[in-house]
């Protein structure tokens, strides 16, 4: 066997799970990898997105509005019954609030803390507690890891990178204890150059399947809190 065929085969040998197996050296260039296939260069032009989707098991309906990079607005309608109960929740950075129907606003807290987007590796690209967690598989699947505080800061959520196609495959979202409490993300589809879920598997019986994923709207009015 030549010399460099000898080597090569050495190192094959001796490091059978290299840079292969993790090739990325923290949390930003893993993020920053999987934003850069689901559309990086697509999000810096968009302002807000609004997604419809339904949960059949619960008779629910929702729309949601993500106001880049800090505002987000969520109406669900949900029938039991015949009648039908309207929620309303918006977050801020200066306030976050719930009201249902067109009642006054039922509860306000302080603002919201850090940027979120309607893609999970975006927020995570921006949160500071994001870490890079060793690799693991899921359903067969070797997935990167990246973990991110709860709010309490008691826990970690866990979020599973697929690592032949870098989209995201479930979250733990373990808020309260350490059980594993996963929620898979499916039926990826491509909208002028953005990667998005369409269907999440919340559990056994609840599925959520979005109807349609709209850019830039109208939000007037949706981000003023009601007197």
């Amino acid at each position: 066997m030549c010399y460099p065929c000898r080597l090569f085969f050495l190192l094959i040998v001796a490091f059978p799970f290299g840079l292969a197996a993790q090739p990325y050296k923290d949390v930003k260039s893993l993020l920053t990898a999987v934003t850069q296939k689901t559309g990086w260069a697509k999000w810096q032009t968009v302002k807000n997105i609004q997604v419809s989707s339904r949960v059949e098991y619960l008779k629910k309906v929702r729309t949601e509005v993500w106001q880049m990079p800090g505002q987000y607005y969520n109406k669900s309608i949900t029938t039991s019954g015949g009648k039908s109960v309207t929620v309303t929740e918006v977050q801020t950075p200066e306030k976050t609030w719930r009201y249902e129907g067109d009642t006054k606003r039922t509860f306000s807290s302080a603002g919201l803390k850090g940027k979120i987007f309607p893609v999970h590796e975006l927020t995570l690209l921006y949160d500071p507690g994001a870490k890079l967690a060793p690799n693991e598989v899921l359903k067969g699947k070797s997935c990167y890891v990246v973990t991110q505080p709860t709010r309490d800061k008691k826990f970690r959520h866990k979020f599973y990178f697929d690592q032949t196609t870098l989209l995201l495959v479930a979250v733990d979202w373990n808020y309260f204890d350490v059980n594993i409490d996963l929620q898979w993300y499916e039926d990826y589809r491509v909208m002028n150059g953005f990667w998005y879920p369409f269907r999440e598997v919340i559990n056994n019986r609840m599925t959520k399947v979005v109807n349609e994923v709209t850019f830039n709207v109208d939000t007037t009015g949706l981000f003023t809190m009601p007197r």
